[in-house]
């Protein structure tokens, strides 16, 4: 992870939520934009939308709580988890 360089969904998720801010607009809809990439990777079936969401929400989570503790050990064993259920998840 390099936060200087890295995710800005992860970086203004919680600026983007609050009430009235212009941003929220272009934020959904680049966080659609993703959804429908992730969603055309995911293998088929017919909860390939629902994998998608799940997977955004999961690169997301493992970003924002990476960054936010202190323990580097701990921010590593969150993405190197978040990365191996993920890589599981698609076989």
């Amino acid at each position: 992870d390099d936060p200087g360089t890295g995710c800005a969904v992860a970086a203004l998720g919680g600026d983007a939520a609050r009430p009235g801010n212009p941003a929220r607009a272009a934020y959904t809809e680049q966080i659609r934009r993703y959804v429908d990439l992730l969603q055309e990777l995911q293998p088929a079936g017919n909860d390939r939308r629902e994998r998608a969401i799940a997977t955004m929400s999961t690169l997301v989570g493992a970003l924002v709580i990476s960054r936010a503790v202190e323990d580097r050990a701990l921010a590593d064993e969150i993405l190197a988890a978040s990365r191996e259920v993920l890589l599981d998840a698609i076989g």
